[in-house]
């Protein structure tokens, strides 16, 4: 049987081709187990960028695992900074968040459900102000300069869950401990899905508007924090304290 050159020639194509191919499709499948890998690390990364973003002060997390399969992720220790000025280092802080996804790409996350376990909010005053009117303050700042074309990850919360917190209250020129205040759970339903999805950082800023605002009602419920008296306190030793506390309640 004779062997033509041009078959010769093609039959050394076609072997050139397959080497290349089980090169492309070895280097797609390390990419794939390095990209798994470090999803953890990547996804990580990115919530803690979008939160401080939505905030203005810095956000932190201990560990996130994800698992795409089973699609689940489980964060812990969630720390949010104080403003500056404040003696404590964080003003919000959370052992543990639960998340259920239903689907997941870098254009929008579907959360099925959100908890959050073992939050803390320490409220402060100070001498100029107090802690969570200034996170406030802060986050219409960041709302007001958000670029308005700008490309943001989408997301969707199904529902949220912000179990059982805890308020420990300070005032920094006061020589006496204030007790603690419990925090009735907090649901949220439905953000984000009457529009298919809303900016990541617009959705962060509204889950804390709701947990200040409930910070605000319980310290006002347990009576010791309330409007008149710690105002009355205040008015003596600083007035730019006293207006900021008693405008957290209006």
């Amino acid at each position: 049987m004779r062997c033509f050159p041009e078959n010769n020639e093609r039959a050394s194509t076609m072997r050139k081709v397959k080497v290349i191919s089980s090169i492309v499709i070895l280097l797609v499948l390390v990419l794939g187990v390095v990209i798994a890998l470090n999803f953890t690390s990547l996804a990580k990364g990115a919530a803690e960028k979008i939160a401080s973003d939505a905030l203005g002060v810095k956000v932190t997390i201990s560990d996130l695992n994800v698992s795409l399969k089973e699609k689940n992720v489980v964060l812990s220790g969630l720390k949010i900074a104080n403003p500056s000025g404040y003696k404590k280092s964080h003003i919000i802080t959370a052992d543990k968040m639960d998340i259920a996804l239903n689907t997941a790409s870098k254009e929008l996350i579907d959360f099925k459900f959100v908890s959050v376990d073992g939050a803390v909010v320490n409220l402060e005053v100070n001498g100029t102000g107090v802690n969570l009117q200034d996170l406030k303050n802060l986050m219409q700042q960041k709302k007001q300069k958000e670029s308005i074309g700008a490309k943001q990850v989408q997301v969707i919360v199904r529902k949220m869950v912000i179990n059982t917190s805890t308020l420990k209250p300070s005032v920094s020129f006061m020589d006496k401990n204030l007790p603690s205040i419990e925090i009735k759970p907090i649901s949220i339903s439905g953000l984000g899905t009457g529009s298919n999805g809303r900016p990541a950082q617009q959705a962060v800023e509204q889950v804390m508007s709701i947990l200040i605002a409930e910070a605000q009602k319980s310290a006002t419920q347990a009576g010791y924090l309330s409007t008149d008296g710690v105002v009355d306190q205040l008015k003596g030793a600083v007035g730019n304290a006293a207006k900021d506390f008693k405008k957290l309640f209006e």
